[in-house]
């Protein structure tokens, strides 16, 4: 989370003026995160204080959202600990506010781990099988964004720019990846979270209190959920390489719910190392490319593209891929 468009408490006041919420109490800047704004909002109805996240979207648009709000009030409707967006009276989520659309929801417990142990790990591979397994979103649809062909794209932009030196290994990469593709329609698809970091999932104590952040979802392979939460959750950066603990944690405990077919398995380290490149891609068309991120008005939003390029290093190695 961080803050692009600074809202000030009177714009606040009259957006919950459509709410049932009650009077505003504070408005506080989140500065953590690299793509929205966002704010804790403190309200009082009746002498009980609660406290929300509003949420100014900088790159999605009004007509895109529906989407992600629809997903997300399936999601928390089965039980799975999602902030819903809240209805105003009218019983609209999506507003605006400071010329961007904006939507108003409850602020969950927990907070992130910063260094996960093989209880977590399994934690987490549990909540991608609920997640993988709610029903009731077959009428959801969003094709993936971050194609072979948006790689390629963002690679040819990459090699525009000067301080940009690792040209060779991601077109190998891009490449590799381009060739086995065709051998995943096998692997099942679905709806996935896209973006299972560990800023977006909350604990409290070894309990997911909270599962944030849904606007990378989109139909995709569900290995490649998986994988990300791999690369996040299970990945010594000391030693550079996984940790065989955490990660036999997190597939044993998400095999134990979702299953996983034999014919998937071949497929693991290839989804491994697309979830890897990817990640890799967007930090490196964060640092090196212009874009909307540098005005951030609050919050460190950079996030070096380095770690993911040891990932990628170590799951090429690791699994002996041929690239």
């Amino acid at each position: 989370m961080a803050v692009f468009t600074p809202v000030t408490e009177k714009e606040v006041e009259a957006l919950l003026a459509g709410y049932a919420l009650g009077r505003l109490v504070r408005l506080e800047a989140i500065g953590q995160g690299i793509e929205n704004s966002n704010y804790f909002v403190t309200t009082d109805l009746d002498g009980r204080e609660a406290r929300w996240v509003l949420t100014l979207f900088e790159t999605l648009k009004k007509e895109e959202l529906p989407f992600f709000m629809e997903y997300m009030t399936v999601l928390a409707s089965q039980g799975l600990p999602v902030p819903a967006p809240v209805p105003d009276l009218n019983s609209q989520t999506i507003q605006l506010l400071a010329s961007r659309p904006a939507v108003l929801f409850p602020c969950l417990t927990g907070h992130e781990i910063k260094e996960p142990g093989v209880l977590q790990c399994q934690q987490v591979g549990i909540m991608v099988a609920r997640l993988h397994q709610v029903k009731h979103v077959g009428h959801l649809t969003r094709p993936p964004v971050r194609t072979v062909r948006w790689m390629y794209s963002n690679y040819h932009k990459l090699c525009q720019q000067s301080s940009f030196g690792d040209q060779a290994l991601l077109e190998r990469v891009i490449d590799y990846i381009e060739t086995r593709q065709g051998g995943w329609k096998q692997c099942r698809v679905g709806l996935v979270h896209g973006d299972l970091f560990r800023d977006n999932l909350l604990f409290s104590g070894d309990r997911i209190t909270g599962l944030i952040d849904f606007y990378h979802a989109c139909e995709d392979y569900l290995l490649f959920d998986l994988a990300v939460a791999a690369n996040e959750w299970c990945f010594d950066m000391v030693r550079g390489e996984y940790d065989q603990a955490r990660i036999t944690s997190l597939v044993q405990s998400y095999q134990s719910i979702a299953g996983w077919p034999e014919s998937s398995q071949a497929c693991w380290p290839d989804f491994l190392l697309l979830a890897a490149t990817r990640f890799w891609i967007s930090r490196l068309v964060s640092w090196h490319l212009p874009g909307y991120q540098g005005n951030a008005v609050q919050g460190n939003i950079a996030k070096s593209p380095d770690e993911y390029r040891l990932k990628v290093e170590a799951i090429l190695a690791a699994f002996d891929l041929g690239c």
